[in-house]
């Protein structure tokens, strides 16, 4: 028989967890002030970038069904699409990408369900579409490296064209203030707070009511995850769609999940019962917007054509 002779290492003592954990904490101030004196230099790149933009219309102070505090129910649904009718419609407007087609559709869908509501506001919403941060020369760090960026939905444009063009602009804006502002800086700074004055931080400005009349980061959350384009299996059964959904906040009632594989796209989005009554009818606005698009397109790039419209932003 073989003998294991390995032996465990000893729990530690409560003493020594309060301890290390002390000595880390009275690392943490001189750690803080080493980065937020980096974001100095980052800010002043970024709003350099910011400054060079010609600024779009928004207002972060209005709020929309979905920017209230959330309730326990939960609704959700779907809208599939062809991924090469969506490579299609990014071909009509020079540069745009898969994830400015995503985006414009559900500025599209939202527009079409607020005014059906009478809700529409006169200033574009905007949605926050999370991106990786994470970099070939910190591939080893261990975790999720995730950040957001504030694209533009363009719900104030009527027509389908140019509302993908004033998101493909907005996004690139927002992808450059990103780069210029350092993609780790952020995340170090965030990394040094300490957990337990955040807490306290949030649950006051909760009792307060201050979160009620702060300026809304974001209306939507769009989540764009390119799958795989091959078949995959589960249990011997062929996967034909794969449908995701994320989580909703306080103030941050409305997340779509875009997710694509063997050649579908489906945008899947989740929301409260309260929020949303009609899950059914938003997402014809969807499909609504999506078809819109796709006409708007052909008609553009016209058959055999080669290469899509230039638009102003």
């Amino acid at each position: 028989p073989v003998h294991d002779d390995w032996v465990g290492e000893s729990a530690p003592s409560g003493l020594k967890i309060w301890s290390e954990a002390y000595r880390s904490n009275m690392r943490r101030p001189l750690t803080l002030i080493r980065k937020v004196r980096q974001l100095v230099p980052a800010f002043i790149r970024a709003n350099r970038v910011s400054a060079e933009h010609e600024e779009h219309p928004h207002d972060p102070m209005v709020r929309t069904r979905f920017n209230g505090r959330v309730s326990a129910t939960r609704v959700t649904d779907a809208m599939i699409m062809d991924l090469d009718a969506v490579k299609g419609i990014r071909k009509a407007v020079d540069g745009s990408t898969v994830n400015d087609v995503i985006v414009a559709i559900v500025g599209g869908g939202l527009r079409r369900y607020l005014q059906d509501k009478k809700e529409l506001p006169e200033y574009s919403l905007s949605c926050g579409a999370p991106i990786s941060m994470r970099q070939d020369s910190n591939s080893d760090s261990r975790g999720n490296q995730v950040s957001q960026m504030t694209i533009s939905l363009a719900t104030d444009v009527e027509e389908p064209l140019e509302r993908l063009a004033a998101v493909h602009a907005s996004a690139s804006e927002s992808k450059e203030f990103s780069e210029a502002l350092g993609t780790s800086v952020l995340m170090d700074v965030s990394e040094v707070m300490i957990p337990q004055l955040l807490g306290w931080g949030m649950r006051a400005a909760s009792i307060a009511g201050a979160a009620a009349e702060a300026p809304v980061p974001n209306h939507v959350i769009v989540s764009n995850v390119p799958g795989p384009q091959f078949p995959l299996y589960l249990a011997g059964a062929q996967v034909h769609l794969i449908m995701g959904m994320g989580p909703l906040l306080h103030m941050m009632g409305m997340f779509h999940a875009a997710l694509s594989a063997s050649g579908k796209i489906t945008i899947n989005f989740v929301s409260t019962r309260e929020m949303m009554p009609d899950p059914a009818f938003y997402r014809q606005c969807l499909q609504e917007a999506f078809d819109e698009l796709r006409i708007a397109a052909k008609k553009s790039t016209g058959k055999g054509k080669q290469g899509g419209k230039k638009f102003a932003s």
